[in-house]
Formats: structure tokens, sequence, C-alpha cells
């Protein structure tokens, strides 16, 4: 569907971080901006403000410049601090001139209410929990003229909380393939020696490592194939000490590696030979896409949209959450079992289609445009 109006969108995120969220929007604003609309992005803080990479912000934004795509800060404090924020929320409006205004997160939601409520507000909830007062979620959600659920999970989710009449649409979380290295399976033969397993998320109580470590050492106890698991991802002090506690416990320093921050992702996921996650709870995870496009069969717990994905593209397992026997299982399969591992593989990179970014671009866009129709 073409569309004869171009439309200025104006983005809300929490900081140019390495985040599902963030990733997914930066691959969505630019695949618009090829379709010929006018995007920008506002971001409630920076990076060092909520203890993320400097340095992936510094990428974050070179992208953004080289794409010619605008961008603004709140001013420091404004996260926490309506009243310090406000300025430099009504400065980048004025300058943007939006026509409608998308926020990823609660916090734009409540600067958009209360500074350019004339402007039609669209929210997506990238998550399947609310970590805020119900109550006042759902007066936030009246502020809104839309909603996206990023996958059926999601949007049941969110549904609960809204306005009957409201209208609510799920769009899949999607990536732009050209920025991924994608498996070959008919050139590849190697067979190797050390089966390679990657988790890629932020070290947080949400990715529920301790479980994928309990489940690692069960592995380490049974198996008798050689295979390492390297973990990527900042986060928090305290949980990266507590994984540093488990693989110290079970004697894993040979196994486990914790690589940290990193902006190669796409060649380690193409190195890799599995990827897992183990998720307490999740919306729909952008690695875990970025996993199936490049051919990684995947292992993750029934948590959010995870199922969604692997029951489109069968290209995994899905085990219950919280459940290290379980993981540990079907982790034991795929290492002992090359050809599932392929098979799987090349499943996954031949149904993805619904989580490419042209798709979700055109959803998008159809969505403003129902939007700005219904406002006027």
């Amino acid at each position: 569907m073409s569309f004869e109006k171009n439309i200025r969108v104006l983005h809300i995120l929490s900081s140019p971080s390495a985040g599902g969220a963030e990733v997914y929007v930066k691959d969505l604003i630019s695949n618009l901006k090829v379709k010929g609309q006018n995007v920008a992005l506002l971001f409630i803080s920076t990076s060092e403000e909520v203890n993320r990479s400097p340095e992936y912000q510094k990428s974050f934004i070179e992208y953004l410049g080289n794409e010619d795509i605008p961008f603004y800060f709140l001013k420091s404090g404004g996260r926490r601090n309506l009243i310090i924020g406000a300025k430099s929320f009504k400065r980048a409006i004025q300058y943007f001139k939006p026509d409608i205004i998308h926020s990823h997160l609660l916090s734009g939601v409540i600067y958009s209410f209360l500074y350019a409520r004339k402007i039609p507000l669209v929210y997506t909830h990238h998550n399947t929990v609310i970590d805020t007062n119900e109550v006042l979620f759902r007066m936030l959600m009246n502020a809104c003229k839309g909603f996206i659920g990023i996958s059926e999970v999601c949007t049941n989710y969110l549904k609960s909380y809204l306005p009957k009449e409201k209208p609510l649409k799920t769009i899949y979380n999607s990536v732009d393939q050209n920025r991924l290295i994608l498996k070959d399976y008919k050139k590849q033969k190697n067979d190797f020696d050390v089966v390679e397993v990657l988790a890629v998320g932020r070290l947080q109580e949400q990715k529920n490592y301790p479980l994928l470590l309990d489940a690692i050492n069960i592995v380490n106890e049974k198996t008798k194939y050689r295979f390492k698991v390297s973990i990527a991802g900042e986060g928090y002090p305290e949980i990266k000490q507590l994984i540093k506690n488990k693989i110290k416990e079970f004697n894993l320093s040979e196994v486990v590696y914790l690589l940290g921050n990193r902006t190669d992702i796409p060649k380690l996921m193409h190195d890799s030979d599995i990827f897992i996650m183990s998720s307490a709870w999740e919306g729909l995870p952008i690695a875990l896409i970025e996993a199936q496009i490049t051919g990684l069969p995947a292992i993750v717990t029934d948590v959010g949209g995870c199922k969604e994905v692997i029951e489109r593209t069968k290209g995994g397992q899905v085990v219950e959450p919280d459940k290290p026997d379980a993981l540990a299982s079907a982790l034991i399969q795929l290492i002992e079992d090359k050809k599932t591992r392929e098979s799987q593989g090349e499943s996954s990179q031949s149904n993805i289609e619904v989580f490419d970014i042209n798709y979700s671009a055109q959803e998008h866009l159809e969505f403003y445009h129902f939007i700005l129709s219904s406002n006027n």
C-alpha cells in the first residue's frame, strides 16, 4: 500500500543503548526513512545516566548522523524530573514538528501528555510486565490514540489495561537482515571440535542467567561432547557477580565466558552453533529473531512471545521456564545432534517473513495513517 502524504514521526526511547527495543527502533526508523518518511528520535536519557555503555551510544549516534536522522536528548535529570526535562522536550517538538509521536516507554507517554497533548500519541509496550502502579498505567493509556503489541502475548496483555474503543494492533518485533551475517549450511561442511553456544542479553533479573548456569552444570556432567557457552551483554554489577559466583561454584570457568557488551553480535551469531535464552519474562526478544534469521537453532523458555517465534520458524525448541532439567535436556540434544542443529537452522531462515523489518515498517506506516485519519 502506498500513501500520498509523508508523515513526520518522533520516536521516544530510553537511551541510545544496546537494548532490544533500541536496536529494533533503530532498524524501524531507518526503513521508514528509506520509504520516504520523516523520522526522528528523542532520548529520555544518555546511556551513562542509566549505567549503559558510552561506547555503544557513540556508535548509535554516529549511525543516526550517517543516516541523516535527527535526534534529541532531554536535559540531564529529565528522566526522573518532568520539570527539568520540559524545556528540552518542548524544544525537540518545536524543531521537528511531528505529526505523530510514538513512545516506547512510559516516560515518553507522560511527557507527551503534559507538553504535546495535541499531537496524536502511539504507545508500544515492549514486555509482558509493567513496572508502575496499575491505576497510573491505565490513566496513562488514556492519553494515547493507539497501541502496538510486539507479539500476540503482549497484545493480549496490553488489551486488559486499555479502553475498549482504542485501536490496538500486533506488529511483531523485526530485524534488518542486511546487518546480519547469514549462515550457509550448504557450504558449511566442517565438523567443529567444540560446540559453540551463545546467549545474548543484558545481565539482569529478566534474563534469568542463574537458571542457565544451573542447566549448563547439568549438561557439563552428562554429556561427553565438548561445548562452550558465551554470554554477551552488559548489566547490573550485582547480577554479574551472582553469575561469576555460580561459575565458580560449578567449576565452569573453562565452559562459560562473559563477553561483556559487544558490537559484533552478528559475527558472534554466525560463528555459533546454538542460541539459548533462559528468560523469566519477555516481550519479543530481538536477539532471538536475529539468531533465527542468521540460521542459528534456538532453545528458549516459554515466556512472552518466544514460543510464537519458534512456532512460526520451526527453528528451535521451547521449554518450560524455571526448569533447569528441561533446559539442560534440550541443550544436550542439540549439542549431540549436528543434523538437528542444521535442519532447525535452515528452517528458521526459511520462515522469517513476518520478522523482516520491511514488513514491520509497512505495518507501522499503515497504522500511523489510520491514527491520523481517525484523529482528523
